[in-house]
């Protein structure tokens, strides 16, 4: 057998097995209630964390140019251009707050940051 078609089987069963895996926990109501929670815990992090938006949107605006959009081709024909950082924070508050949270005040390095 090729190499190449050892290889197709082999993430074929993979992806099956990960498929099996998705859908046994998406039926378990533990899966269901975290959801829920999350979802709840998520619109209220603003009020409940009580931070200076002002000093959020600061202090991720700098790591976006820090970290990311520097190293953004830009030269790729038919591409969008860098618009201004601003223009990339979250709309939503509570997004904002969760980015803060979860990436910009997360001393993991890059490529680590698990909530």
């Amino acid at each position: 057998m090729p190499l190449k078609s050892a290889k197709n089987g082999e993430i074929q069963a993979y992806l099956e097995y990960l498929k099996g895996l998705l859908t046994s926990l998406a039926v378990q109501e533990g899966t269901k209630e975290a959801f829920l929670a999350f979802e709840d815990g998520f619109y209220t992090l603003n009020d409940d964390l009580g931070l200076s938006i002002e000093k959020i949107k600061s202090l991720i605006k700098s790591d976006l140019d820090a970290n990311y959009l520097g190293d953004v081709n830009y030269d790729v024909p038919d591409s969008e251009q860098r618009r201004a950082t601003a223009d990339y924070l979250p709309k939503n508050i509570n997004a904002l707050v969760a980015q803060y949270v979860f990436i910009v005040d997360n001393s993991s390095k890059l490529g680590e940051k698990i909530p």
